[in-house]
């Protein structure tokens, strides 16, 4: 993906790049893709596309709807399952089912603010770890089906990147 809304194929057998036609791309930026059973999730500033087989399906936030995207600005992606996680400039991270199109809304202990997510990532544990500008470092919790801030001991709410080996988190 690239700042125009396009998106590009390396081919590398041949060294050849090619655009992959998106239909509605052309009018955003790209800011971060995820492939899962063949299909390419493309997170924008105007919600999320999803590429398969030539066929683009574009979701974004309505205004009126609780239960759709959050947020239009999709800034981190993470599939997992059958979903996909989504985390987003102002609406914290969202997730939804292939199957459905409900999508579950999340902030860390019921913050009632916005919060920018930066990352997701899953670690060894099954954890996925949410980093954020605004929240600190937040983890899914599949018992209480919610996002628990987790303290790093600084003063700084600021985690920008993640990385995960086995079960440490980086």
């Amino acid at each position: 993906g690239i700042h125009e809304g396009r998106l590009l194929f390396y081919e590398p057998e041949d060294g050849n790049v090619s655009e992959l036609p998106c239909e509605g791309l052309s009018s955003t930026m790209v800011r971060t893709l995820a492939v899962m059973d063949g299909r390419l999730w493309i997170g924008t500033y105007a919600g999320v596309f999803i590429w398969h087989e030539g066929r683009t399906v574009h979701w974004e936030k309505a205004s009126s709807d609780t239960s759709g995207l959050s947020d239009d600005v999709i800034y981190a992606m993470y599939p997992e399952g059958n979903g996909m996680w989504m985390g987003t400039l102002n609406g914290g991270v969202n997730h939804v089912f292939f199957t459905e199109q409900d999508f579950m809304r999340y902030t860390p202990d019921g913050r009632k603010t916005p919060f920018r997510v930066r990352e997701m990532i899953a670690d060894g544990a099954g954890n996925v770890w949410v980093a954020t500008e605004n929240a600190g470092l937040c983890r899914w919790n599949a018992r209480r089906s919610g996002l628990e801030y987790k303290g790093l001991g600084t003063d700084t709410p600021l985690v920008l990147s993640l990385a995960c080996h086995g079960k440490e988190l980086h």
